[in-house]
């Protein structure tokens, strides 16, 4: 039997196989969990490259709304016919200056909001060419087409302009179609308040079949109002 020194003692070869066998074995056993550790950052960076999915989804929705508006562009239309606009005038001067005043405050709101995107893209428009810095798409087109990237930024631009009137048309419809049936909503609700308000005699009221008829005709006017606001 052959013997060796091994870690300050003297062992047998059989006993140095044995430890050599160990090792072979722990390496073994390490090779594999990191292959697993592999597999697992591999699955998860998988995940992460398929989150931009998400993103191209957005840009499809937004390619869809700009279709809808450009083909199909008749919601207020199709909104408005189905309820008769009252005239504001109807339900008093009160209300009359209300609904002015709060359209107003919209119509302004609305101006400074279509403003804002068209002075964006105004700026953008008068950028230098070479400005690659400042337009991302300007870097792109010079990469790709460089004979061809003052046209192809120029189009660009120009397509900015409807791009920004196309980003707020459909919150601008919303807005117009909302506020027009708060304002039919405040017109009924005075009709409400004013309901019997004329009247005398309280105490003979309810045995007045006159007055009962006008009240009748007054409520089934306001219920039909409501449905078709509600409709």
């Amino acid at each position: 039997m052959h013997t060796l020194k091994r870690h300050g003692g003297w062992k047998s070869d059989n006993v140095a196989e044995g430890y050599v066998e160990a090792s072979v074995q722990n390496k073994k056993i390490i090779a594999t969990k990191i292959m697993g550790s592999s597999d697992t950052l591999r699955s998860t960076s998988n995940v992460m490259v398929e989150k931009p999915s998400i993103n191209l989804g957005t840009a499809s929705g937004a390619n869809f709304a700009f279709t809808v508006l450009l083909l199909k562009n008749h919601m207020v239309d199709d909104v408005m016919t189905v309820i008769d606009l009252w005239d504001i005038s109807s339900a008093g001067n009160d209300v009359k200056l209300r609904i002015l005043s709060e359209s107003r405050k919209i119509n302004t709101f609305v101006v400074i909001n279509t403003a804002l995107p068209l002075l964006f893209v105004t700026q953008m428009m008068s950028s230098p060419d070479n400005d690659s810095e400042a337009i991302f798409v300007q870097h792109i087109f010079d990469k790709w087409c460089p004979s061809q990237a003052k046209f192809w930024v120029f189009i660009f631009k120009m397509t900015m302009y409807l791009a920004g009137l196309a980003m707020v048309a459909h919150s601008y419809q919303v807005i117009y179609c909302t506020q027009h049936i708060k304002f039919q909503i405040y017109m009924i609700n005075v009709l409400v308040e004013r309901l019997g308000s004329d009247a005398e005699d309280s105490e003979n009221l309810i045995r007045n079949e006159v007055y009962q008829k006008q009240i009748e005709t007054k409520l089934k006017m306001i219920i039909d109002r409501h449905c078709d606001l509600i409709r």
